[in-house]
């Protein structure tokens, strides 16, 4: 059995008010610590469950998946759910 934690999903909700006013700046982070996250675990993909922008504030839900999240990944993930509405 393995030492690292058993997860099912990493979420992150973070906005532009505080560390960040690039909104690029703001998803390389979220991006990073997402990843960070699930390397932590010993996952090395992520799929995205759920992803949201608004207000300048970013929410995405991840599960354990066959690549890293990208911010492309991210990119075309809110592209096509817009595109959905």
């Amino acid at each position: 059995m393995s030492d690292a934690p058993a997860l099912l999903a990493v979420v992150v909700v973070d906005g532009l008010a505080g560390r960040f006013s690039d909104p690029a700046a703001l998803m390389a982070d979220v991006i990073e610590t997402v990843n960070s996250e699930w390397r932590r675990c010993r996952v090395a993909g992520v799929n995205i469950i759920d992803a949201r922008w608004s207000g300048g504030r970013i929410f995405l839900e991840t599960m354990p998946g066959e690549q890293p999240l990208t911010v492309d990944a991210v990119r075309e993930f809110l592209q096509a759910k817009k595109s959905k509405a």
